[in-house]
Parts: structure tokens; C-alpha cells; sequence
């Protein structure tokens, strides 16, 4: 055992002859880590009868546990999966669970929620102390617009539940390619089309709302053709032309962002030229 301790001095007593004395108290083992003791009883503010007040406390031998139990460290907090088309599934990413501890720690399980999935998990139902395991998750949207969901590790370690957010935009709005690359033309002059699908990979119509080209080299690239209109019902399919005019020589890079309010919106299609 321990040198012996209080957890706290009471500044009264009990008066008029009672005898009996503790009847609410109770020492109890926590069952997170099998190491740490809360203890309840009644303690005198002030001289009197049936006025007691009580007090909680808790207390835990440094030798238990080996010198305290499992304890989980998490490479990361928070994923974010950032735009993903909806029914598409995202790369994995991927949170390593280390026992910190000097016991062994045991999971229960771990779980996700919303459009989010375990790819992979070389957790067992036992991570030894001072040693790790990884989870994979991918994310799946099933609707347009910001998904959230949880990683949830539960397991014997004090801060147990240990839970990982999760973020990311479903895309109703596709494009293919999503790069072009126009090669070398000369400035001012205009080179041949290129073209870009257009596919609405959600359940509803969405509306576009522009067209347009971002970037340091916005103004050397233009819409040649464009079989879009103003809506595109769900599973459809059109296209945008666009052609490069380099106005200076060198790299001129931009993009084209199609406007929509299918989530996640813009979707973009990066531009290369050089201009000669």
C-alpha cells in the first residue's frame, strides 16, 4: 500500500449523540482502466445533525496498470475528403491508432457513419502497449452538398470513445476530362477544339449558373461550343468546346469552372498552353 492520505478535512461534527456514521459512502473500482478508486462519504461543514454534506474523490496507485493503463494517441482528428461525385468512391485515407500506455489496450470496436466506410483496419481486439495499428476510410456520397460522419474507436483507454470527424461535398456535376493540355500555339493565333463532357451523376436536375475561365490566363482561352443548356436532368450528358488564343508567350495556365448548384460547385477543368 500507499502512505495514507486525506481527501478532504470536514471543519464540523457531528452532535447530539448519534452513533451511526456512513451509511452513503462507497469505494468502487473503475471499470475503464481496473486501476482508478472513486470513493463517496459525508463530511460536516459546520457542527450539527442529519447536515452533512458529501464528497467524491478518486485516487489510483502508481504501480497499477504497470504505471497507468492504456492510453490512445490518434495521427489525426479529422479527415476532410474535400468533393467527391456522388456514388463515386474517394482514395482512402487513412488514421494510425497508437497505445501510448503501459497496458494493453482493448477495442471493442470501431465504427463509421454517414456516406463514410472502412477500407482497411489492421486493428485486432488487442493493440500491445507502445505499439499501433492503422484505419482506412473512403467516402462514398449519396447525396449533393456537405457530408459529415464519424471514425469512432471504442476501447478500455480512459478517453474512450476516441472519435475522428469527417467531411466531404458530394458532386452532382462531372466532368471528363478533367485536365487539357493545348500544347504550343502561336500568339494570336487560335488552336483547335478541344471538348468536355458534362455529366450529372446525381437523381435530380441541377441548374448550371455560368461558364466561365479562371487563372492568371483566363482571357487566353474561349467556349467554341456548348450543347448545355440551362438544366441538365439526372444521368444526362453535354458538352463545352474551348479553344486556346495565347495573347504572350510561355506557360499559360487556367481553368474552367462550370457553375452549378449540384454541390460542391465550381467543377473545374484545368487548362495547359504555351504560348510561342
Amino acid at each position: 500500500m500507499q502512505t495514507e492520505d486525506s481527501i478532504l478535512v470536514g471543519t464540523g461534527s457531528q452532535t447530539t449523540g448519534l452513533s451511526r456514521w456512513g451509511d452513503y459512502t462507497a469505494l468502487q473500482v473503475d471499470p475503464i482502466d481496473d486501476c482508478m478508486f472513486w470513493y463517496t462519504n459525508q463530511y460536516e461543514k459546520v457542527n450539527g445533525t442529519f447536515n452533512w454534506f458529501t464528497r467524491i474523490g478518486s485516487f489510483k496507485f502508481t504501480s497499477c496498470g504497470g504505471g497507468g493503463g492504456p492510453a490512445v494517441s490518434l495521427s489525426a482528428t479529422a479527415l476532410n475528403f474535400k468533393k467527391v461525385p456522388i456514388g463515386q468512391t474517394s482514395s482512402p485515407q487513412t488514421v494510425t491508432l497508437t497505445n501510448t500506455g503501459t497496458a494493453t489496450l482493448n477495442i471493442s470496436s470501431i465504427t463509421t457513419s454517414g456516406d463514410y466506410h472502412i477500407s482497411n483496419n489492421t486493428c485486432g481486439a488487442t493493440v500491445a502497449a507502445g505499439a499501433n495499428c492503422a484505419v482506412s476510410v473512403t467516402f462514398t456520397p449519396t447525396k449533393k452538398g456537405k457530408r459529415t460522419g464519424n471514425l469512432t474507436f471504442t476501447d478500455n483507454a480512459p478517453t474512450s470513445p476516441q472519435v475522428v470527424t469527417l467531411t466531404g461535398v458530394g458532386q452532382s456535376i462531372t466532368v471528363s476530362p478533367t485536365s487539357l493540355n493545348f500544347g504550343t500555339v502561336a500568339v494570336g493565333n487560335t488552336s483547335s477544339q478541344q471538348n468536355v463532357t458534362v455529366t450529372n451523376v446525381g437523381t435530380t436536375t441541377v441548374t448550371f449558373t455560368g461558364f466561365v475561365f479562371a487563372g492568371t490566363a483566363a482571357g487566353d482561352y474561349l467556349i467554341s461550343a456548348n450543347t448545355c443548356g440551362a438544366t441538365i436532368a439526372a444521368g444526362a450528358t453535354c458538352s463545352v468546346g474551348v479553344k486556346f488564343k495565347p495573347t504572350t508567350t510561355g506557360k499559360r495556365n487556367a481553368k474552367l469552372n462550370v457553375k452549378n448548384d449540384g454541390g460542391g460547385s465550381p467543377t473545374s477543368v484545368s487548362l495547359t498552353g504555351t504560348g510561342s
